[in-house]
């Protein structure tokens, strides 16, 4: 047996994995699960933890498992994204708050956004954290629960 280092991408991999454990369970309790189709605040036809697309109609229905199963292909495809667009290490607790904000808003929006700039500049997350407070708003309208939700990500987004 060697002592070698891990390699760059194993632990890559390994940050991958932990950010995704800690953000998946954020994802699903803010989301919620619902197993029939339903519009979401925006009217947007939405099913299990909060999967949109093209590919979701209404009057569809899953399973709790084939919700999970979408959740977790879902995460591991954003956290992907959001790596490349970002392309700046982060703690798995940032890296969850960042990928919890990408799953809510979108990939294209949080790697277009202030929040993505100043991580890309190496400002420090007290600094680029409390962005995740501007995303409080769906179509200009303000909402107590994404409030609430940002708040809990600032916090999980600071934690060491």
């Amino acid at each position: 047996m060697t002592d070698k280092k891990p390699s760059n991408a194993k632990k890559a991999g390994i940050a991958c994995a932990a950010t995704l454990a800690i953000a998946i369970p954020f994802i699903a309790k803010w989301e919620g699960l619902r197993t029939e189709t339903y519009r979401n605040v925006v009217g947007i036809p939405t099913v299990c933890y909060g999967e949109t697309g093209p590919h979701v109609r209404m009057g569809m229905q899953f399973t709790r498992e084939e919700c999970r199963a979408m959740l977790d292909r879902r995460a591991l495809q954003y956290a992907l994204l959001l790596d490349r667009c970002i392309a700046t290490p982060l703690t798995p607790y940032q890296g969850a708050a960042v990928l919890e904000l990408g799953y809510n808003v979108g990939t294209t929006a949080v790697c277009r956004s202030t929040l993505a700039r100043m991580i890309r500049e190496g400002q420090p997350a007290s600094a680029w954290c409390p962005q995740l407070r501007r995303w409080v708003f769906a179509q200009g309208r303000k909402y107590q629960g994404l409030v609430n939700r940002r708040e809990d990500s600032l916090l999980m987004c600071m934690k060491e």
